[in-house]
């Protein structure tokens, strides 16, 4: 975990800083938390600003329009969660060259190099789900539904890999359709629905983002199939919760977005006032079910504030 004291220190003695925090894209309650976090951290230092900045719609071409507008603009710092690994990599690299500092959170760039992440282990996780719903199958296994979200983000990547490499355990469980629902709840509702319909013997739907996941509970509510299909999601935004409260989803793979927010907001200030940069960092995730959702532990993930965190 960043140490903030050191960086609030460093910070007083220094000039302003501009940092832009860029998202995938702005809008959605992950990223709100994010940003959150960037700015609760920015908050407890001196001379920091955070420039929120972004696409409003996941756009691999938007987003690096805007990361290009940001060098152009020749900030100090740009602090963001690529929508596509690859692509966003030679950005970073010339932003890197020109002087500005470079931090990720929550999705990466291929290859990281010297920039830090401050993310999730989506690839542990998502063996953590294949293992869980492998538990809710049994010895019988099944046929299950799998959506991605965003292929090419290092994220989709991790989350959906490590969930099929770990699959490879239990042979009764065949993946039988697949689908992309491109951060759409509603793209994810029909994808979902179609899947019901076309694999009447599916039992359970892998979903690693939080709009799949309420789309897939969606279609699975309107087949009248609650509590013969699960829902096995990600992330803890308003509308997961609510179909989660409502037993339409199984359990939730809950990261820490503003955890997320908040330490590589203070990494990217470290690295611009020290000139070096510091180690990635894992940001941590909890499993969340209907049962569990009351408890101080996942109540302090699903709704932190800047009052009452704690790095």
């Amino acid at each position: 975990m960043v140490v903030i004291a050191a960086a609030t220190s460093t910070a007083s003695a220094t000039k302003s800083i501009t940092v832009a925090v860029m998202p995938k894209f702005v809008g959605v309650s992950f990223y709100t938390q994010t940003d959150n976090g960037a700015k609760c951290a920015a908050s407890k230092m001196s001379g920091v600003k955070v420039d929120v900045t972004g696409p409003s719609s996941l756009s691999i071409p938007k987003q690096i329009s805007f990361f290009n507008d940001l060098i152009t603009k020749q900030v100090n710092g740009i602090d963001f969660a690529a929508s596509d690994a690859k692509a966003l990599q030679p950005l970073a690299a010339h932003a890197i060259a020109k002087g500005i500092k470079v931090v990720n959170f929550d999705s990466g760039i291929t290859p990281q190099g010297k920039v830090p992440l401050f993310a999730t282990n989506n690839s542990n996780w998502g063996k953590n789900a294949a293992d869980r719903l492998a538990r809710y199958l049994g010895s019988a296994g099944g046929s299950i539904g799998l959506l991605h979200f965003s292929p090419g983000s290092q994220t989709d990547i991790e989350r959906t890999g490590g969930f099929i490499k770990e699959l490879k355990k239990y042979p009764s469980i065949k993946i039988v359709a697949t689908g992309v629902d491109n951060v759409s709840a509603v793209t994810a509702l029909s994808l979902v629905s179609n899947m019901l319909t076309a694999h009447s013997d599916i039992k359970a739907i892998y979903t690693p983002d939080e709009e799949g996941t309420v789309g897939a509970a969606q279609a699975v509510q309107h087949a009248n199939k609650v509590g013969s299909v699960a829902v096995f999601g990600w992330d803890a935004g308003p509308d997961t919760i609510a179909v989660l409260k409502q037993g339409l989803v199984n359990s939730l793979v809950v990261q820490n977005p503003f955890r997320m927010g908040y330490d590589s907001l203070i990494a990217t200030v470290k690295a611009i006032r020290t000139g070096k940069y510091g180690a990635s960092e894992d940001t941590g995730a909890v499993i969340v079910t209907k049962a569990n959702l009351g408890s101080p532990k996942v109540q302090a993930v699903v709704n932190p504030s800047c009052k009452t965190y704690r790095p």
